[in-house]
């Protein structure tokens, strides 16, 4: 499995750009019985998937790319995608890269993509700074009021409230709603008023609705748990030198630090682009972490 995930990974980060361009460039034909177009990205997912990518080429020896084309196809990628993704897209890949930044400080590599990438962007803002503006408008939209995307803010926080209310405080603490309800017609969070918005676009905030507060709990336990084992056995594997075990384990957790941050935005894990990556990568990391404690030979 990590040798396929070294070939997706070659394959999605020198096509990615091309694909997102021609997605974008040209009208492609319809899939049967839809109004989706054949090629369709979503730039969270997408952003995700490259988290995930960078740690493992970061982290490991795994992925056998020369640093510098690498580093070319990284920045072509933040070129094309990054600038064009949503909010939910940059904070993930933010939050992904900058605990692999952390995790990998002495690492050359990761010295060799920020020295790049510093000064490309110090030279843009000196020869136009403008080119940033949608990229700063974005974040900090997120943190402080913007005008131009307050409303979808205020949409999400206000009906977050409202579940917040009626499960904490309210009568649906110990169950929620169910599975089978409707959550946007119920609460009057339906803006088209077909019934289409069935998820207040957070995956936890809808986990908490449908099952209450033990739901949550139980939710927050299994994810986490997860995560901080994968978190020691990436202490664990660098400690004793494991560098390949080490970069498993950092790039399942930057992909799940990715995934987690997208999902508290958007409806991702709901559906099969996130949900079928979050339980592979979940199962790919228990059998790591069993793997690594029975046979450590295996990745030398």
């Amino acid at each position: 499995m990590v040798a396929q995930y070294e070939r997706f990974s070659k394959i999605f980060v020198i096509l990615m750009p091309f694909v997102w361009a021609i997605s974008r460039a040209i009208t492609l034909p319809i899939m049967p019985g839809s109004n989706v177009q054949v090629i369709t990205l979503k730039p969270a997912d997408t952003m995700t998937h490259f988290s995930g990518i960078t740690a493992f080429f970061i982290g490991s020896n795994l992925l056998k790319f020369q640093t510098t084309f690498f580093i070319l196809t990284f920045l072509i990628n933040l070129a094309v995608i990054a600038i064009n993704a949503n909010r939910a897209g940059m904070l993930a890949f933010l939050n992904a890269f900058a605990i692999v930044s952390i995790s990998k400080y002495k690492s050359g590599k990761i010295w060799k993509i920020l020295t790049i990438l510093i000064f490309i962007i110090l030279l843009i803002l000196f020869i136009n700074p403008e080119i940033f503006e949608p990229i700063f408008s974005k974040i900090a939209s997120i943190f402080v009021d913007n005008q131009e995307r307050q409303g979808t803010k205020n949409y999400r926080l206000d009906w977050w409230t409202y579940i917040i209310n009626y499960t904490i405080f309210g009568d649906y603490f110990w169950t929620g709603k169910g599975f089978g309800i409707n959550l946007g017609v119920d609460a009057g969070f339906d803006p088209l008023g077909d019934g289409n918005v069935r998820s207040p676009h957070n995956g936890h905030i809808s986990v908490l609705a449908r099952t209450g507060v033990p739901g949550l709990v139980l939710w927050l336990l299994v994810q986490l748990s997860w995560a901080g084992t994968i978190l020691l056995k990436f202490r664990q594997s660098s400690a004793k030198g494991q560098t390949k075990w080490a970069g498993v384990f950092l790039t399942l957790l930057a992909f799940w630090i990715a995934s987690m941050t997208v999902t508290t935005f958007e409806v991702i894990i709901e559906g099969p682009t996130g949900g079928i990556w979050l339980w592979t990568m979940y199962g790919v990391g228990l059998a790591a972490i069993k793997l690594h404690k029975t046979h450590p030979e295996i990745m030398t």
